[in-house]
């Protein structure tokens, strides 16, 4: 797993939504429409093959109206783009910067964290080896910020990122599995739903929402007998859980039609 990466996707997305960039879809090439007029400039549209190219390496940090193609894509929440610039050798460190400075202004996250990210990217690091537990946790904070301000505008893959980002860098936190699984299975993605929610019960055998969200995801998978036993589980962990008895019994109709 690339964190570096993980914390430019996630950064960067979030960093968008506070730019008003955040409801603006891109193209199925993943390219910003607005841009059309840049193709075959280096920037926009072209993007996605010209990022790929044998000359890119030496434009990929080309400027144009004071921003560089990784920032153009930052503020036009192209995924893609980012991906592939990032593949091109494009200045991490200066999305990273621009990401975080523009998410402190807009006050989702505080000062301290920024610095950490920063120095980070100055030092081309992860996370230090010696790290004080402070800084340790106004990591893990800063990204459980980041996490919930994206769950709650619905932006599920920017939440995953955030959600990895804390799972290497505390690979106990089954808190943070149950949110990743849950954002998979609202991505529809019932197989990752299910490794995530898998983990989190090894992690906490006794809690029962890692039951739930085992039962969740093979729901999604349509192995209704699973999901029931799961379901089931849970209910002995929290007898009388509205919600737990309400999914058994959607899970049990399922799987006696399938009979």
């Amino acid at each position: 797993m690339d964190i570096f990466a993980d914390h430019v996707d996630g950064l960067v997305d979030l960093e968008a939504a506070q730019c008003g960039g955040f409801r603006q879809r891109v193209t199925k090439l993943g390219c910003p429409s607005r841009y059309n007029s840049l193709r075959g400039s280096g920037l926009g549209c072209g993007w996605c093959d010209w990022s790929l190219r044998p000359a890119a390496g030496s434009l990929v940090n080309k400027t144009a109206n004071g921003k560089t193609p990784m920032i153009a894509a930052i503020d036009t929440v192209s995924r893609k783009c980012m991906r592939l610039l990032y593949k091109a050798g494009a200045d991490r460190r200066g999305a990273l910067a621009y990401a975080t400075e523009n998410l402190l202004a807009a006050k989702v996250v505080s000062s301290d964290f920024v610095k950490c990210i920063l120095e980070d990217a100055e030092s081309n690091r992860i996370v230090p080896s010696d790290e004080p537990v402070v800084k340790q946790k106004t990591r893990e904070e800063g990204f459980n910020t980041l996490a919930r301000y994206a769950f709650k505008e619905k932006d599920f893959e920017s939440a995953e990122g955030c959600y990895s980002v804390i799972i290497a860098l505390d690979p106990d936190d089954a808190t943070a599995f149950s949110n990743r699984s849950l954002c998979w299975l609202l991505m529809g993605d019932g197989g990752k739903a299910l490794i995530d929610a898998d983990e989190c019960r090894k992690r906490r055998p006794d809690w029962p929402k890692a039951c739930y969200r085992q039962g969740a995801a093979l729901m999604l998978l349509e192995d209704y007998q699973k999901a029931c036993e799961r379901f089931s589980e849970g209910l002995k962990l929290d007898p009388g859980n509205a919600e737990m008895e309400d999914a058994l019994r959607k899970a049990s109709d399922e799987y006696k039609k399938m009979s």
